[in-house]
C-alpha cells in the first residue's frame, strides 16, 4: 500500500517556478520511496537555501523511515520557542546575583511578562534602586553623605517607603489601601489596586524639587 506524505508549505515570499518544481518532485520521490506516514512542515521566507532545505528532510526521511515528522502550525511553534525561552529566562534570572532588589520584586519572569506597567523615572528608580536616591550615587562616592534630609536615616527606597517622614501624607494614602502595611516586595503585585497605590505613590515623590521643601 503506497504510504501517503503530506507537505505543508508557508510560502511568505513569491517562489520561483524553478524552486516549486523542485518541491513537487522531491515530493513525489518521497511517495514512491515508501517511506512510513511523514508531515513536513516546511516554512520558506526567502529563496536562499530552499533546495538545500527540502534535500536536508529527503534524506532524513529516506535514512530512517521510522521517524515521523509531524505537522505544526506555526503558532504552536512560537508558542512553543516562547515557552522554552521564557524558561531558560527563569533559570537565569534565578542563578543571578544582580539585581537583587528587583528579583523581589518581579520574581517571576512569565508573571511580569503578562503585567502592563506604566513605568516613570521614579517607578524604575523605586523598584531598581538606581537613580533618584542618594544612596545611589553615593555608593559610587559621587556624593559624600547618603543620608536623607530627613536626618531618620539613609535615603534608600525602602527608607522612603516605609520610614521617612517627609511622606507620611502619600505613604497614609497607600497604607489605606493595604491591609497588612510592610508587604514584601513581590506582594505590591498581589492585586491591581495595591500596585496603582505603589505606583502613585513613587510618581509622588518630587525628586526635581524636592519634597521636603514643598509648600
Amino acid at each position: 500500500m503506497l504510504r501517503h506524505k503530506y507537505l505543508h508549505t508557508c510560502i511568505h515570499t513569491h517562489i520561483h517556478k524553478y524552486i516549486y518544481t523542485c518541491i513537487h518532485t522531491y515530493l513525489h520521490a518521497c511517495i514512491h520511496a515508501c517511506i512510513h506516514t511523514t508531515y513536513i512542515h516546511i516554512c520558506i521566507h526567502t529563496h536562499t537555501h530552499t533546495h538545500t532545505y527540502i534535500q536536508t528532510y529527503i534524506h532524513i526521511c529516506t535514512k530512517n523511515s521510522e521517524i515521523c515528522y509531524y505537522k505544526i502550525s506555526k503558532s504552536e511553534i512560537e508558542r512553543q520557542e516562547s515557552e522554552t525561552t521564557t524558561a531558560k529566562w527563569q533559570q537565569q534570572w534565578d542563578a543571578t546575583a544582580k539585581g537583587l532588589v528587583t528579583k523581589e520584586y518581579f520574581p517571576n519572569i512569565k508573571a511580569r511578562l503578562k503585567m502592563k506597567l506604566s513605568l516613570s523615572p521614579n517607578f524604575t528608580a523605586m523598584v531598581t534602586t538606581h537613580g533618584k536616591t542618594k544612596a545611589h550615587p553615593h555608593r559610587f562616592k559621587i556624593i559624600q553623605s547618603s543620608e536623607c534630609v530627613c536626618t531618620h536615616g539613609y535615603q534608600t527606597t525602602d527608607h522612603l517607603i516605609f520610614d521617612c517622614d517627609m511622606l507620611d501624607k502619600e505613604r497614609g494614602k497607600l497604607i489605606a489601601h493595604i491591609e497588612r502595611w510592610r508587604l514584601a516586595r513581590a506582594e505590591v503585585w498581589s492585586s491591581e489596586q495595591i500596585f496603582k497605590q505603589f505606583t502613585m505613590f513613587a510618581n509622588s515623590i518630587d525628586f526635581e524639587k524636592p519634597y521636603w521643601k514643598r509648600a
